[in-house]
């Protein structure tokens, strides 16, 4: 039924648009939906589905960045915070 094509393109399409958002939250968030994505038993498929491509396509950065990072949030370098 035509009504129900519609509102499955209209769900993929908000699907897509969640994973482009998920991925440009951040690590904790791309981790949320990369557990999300193989909860079928809590989730829509379509849902699981698109979510799954984040196990493939997360955002990466660089071991400078994260360096970066951890000094700025705690204030030592990478290496005496995880020595």
């Amino acid at each position: 039924d035509a009504a129900a094509e519609c509102r499955a393109a209209m769900r993929r399409r908000a699907w897509k648009a969640l994973h482009i958002s998920i991925s440009m939250c951040g690590a904790a968030l791309v981790k949320w939906a990369q557990w999300a994505s193989v909860r079928r038993d809590m989730f829509p498929e379509d849902f699981c589905e698109v979510l799954s491509a984040l196990h493939d396509d997360a955002p990466r950065h660089s071991k400078r960045q994260t360096a970066r990072l951890v000094r700025k949030e705690l204030g030592a370098p990478i290496e005496a915070v995880f020595s």
